[in-house]
């Protein structure tokens, strides 16, 4: 194995000290263009690589941002992770991805300490922290951002969606339709409890009986053999609403493909939109939450928690019915 190319090396080469180097490739402003541009060319043909974990130890910081989700499956994920990275490479910042498959959707220690063992600046996540992962952070002075979902512990800043909005919204169209016996498939978080509520409220208000006895909780993965036995049980609801679109898309999946003529037309709708960002997936009736403006929402509160340590932000996104061409 050949001898890595060092800052020394180079200052040899070009007749310059180490810390002339360091500073060219810090940009640094006292250092001439011309000698910049001489010098990264050299550095270049030599076949330099930066060694960005001494250099961590030298400034205490990596630029890179750890992000966490849960469902590499779930293509929502993919849309919010390609604006995230897009928002920190035009920060100057990397990301490091992090995917822990977890049934409460809750972050953990141990994952928590994982990514401080890889030195990240901060982190942001798509799965609640627990009290003791924000002790965690706080204690070694890593911002901590939640992003759709909302948290008490006053170190995270949120940014979510108005999720009683969309339920609120999918109620009312629900209504329009002249649908009375409607079902929701849920998940046990808060944010899917708002959802639960907004389309209560919107349903009691056209007079529409709907409570607990209308809401099933589901996985991505279950929710078609839910549906399966919910057909074979003679249960015909008009209407279904899942927490995202995956689920929506899966248990659609199962409806269009029944013989009975009554099943087929339930209507599925979702929540997302990630039709508009993956045009192969079917359009369905959805929630569209405004993705890329939480994304860079999310990013503006990371480099201000960076930049200057400001106060706790709880920033809540609005949304809208997508209709997908329903008639």
């Amino acid at each position: 194995m050949g001898k890595r190319c060092t800052l020394k090396d180079i200052a040899q080469v070009a007749n310059l000290t180490v810390n002339s180097i360091s500073k060219v490739f810090r940009d640094d402003k006292s250092i001439s263009q011309s000698t910049k541009e001489r010098v990264r060319l050299l550095a270049e043909q030599m076949g330099y690589v930066p060694n960005y974990s001494a250099s961590s130890l030298r400034t205490g910081k990596t630029n890179v941002v750890g992000v966490l989700y849960g469902n590499i499956l779930n293509p929502y994920f993919s849309v919010m992770c390609s604006l995230i990275n897009e928002s920190l490479r035009q920060m100057g910042y990397s990301s490091m991805f992090f995917v822990e498959p977890s049934v409460s959707c809750m972050m953990e220690t141990d994952v928590a300490r994982k990514m401080l063992a890889h030195n990240v600046d901060a982190v942001l996540t798509f799965m609640q922290p627990t009290d003791e992962v924000c002790e965690m952070l706080q204690k070694h002075k890593k911002p901590l951002i939640l992003i759709g979902r909302s948290c008490e512990n006053p170190y995270v800043d949120c940014i979510f969606s108005d999720d009683y909005k969309g339920g609120y919204l999918m109620g009312n169209y629900f209504a329009r339709r002249g649908y009375t016996d409607i079902m929701m498939y849920s998940v046990n978080l808060q944010c899917a409890e708002q959802r639960y509520s907004g389309m209560k409220q919107a349903l009691n208000e056209h007079g529409i009986k709907f409570d607990r006895d209308n809401v099933v909780m589901c996985t991505n993965e279950n929710c078609g053999d839910l549906t399966a036995r919910l057909v074979q049980s003679d249960r015909i609801p008009d209407a279904i609403f899942c927490f995202n679109d995956i689920m929506a898309l899966e248990t659609r999946a199962y409806i269009c493909s029944s013989a009975d003529e009554r099943v087929r037309k339930t209507e599925v709708t979702g929540y997302d939109n990630i039709h508009s960002h993956f045009k192969v997936f079917e359009s369905i009736v959805t929630i569209d939450t405004d993705k890329k403006l939480m994304a860079d929402t999310a990013i503006e509160i990371l480099k201000n928690r960076l930049e200057s340590n400001a106060g706790r932000q709880y920033v809540k996104v609005d949304v809208q019915l997508e209709t997908g061409g329903a008639k």
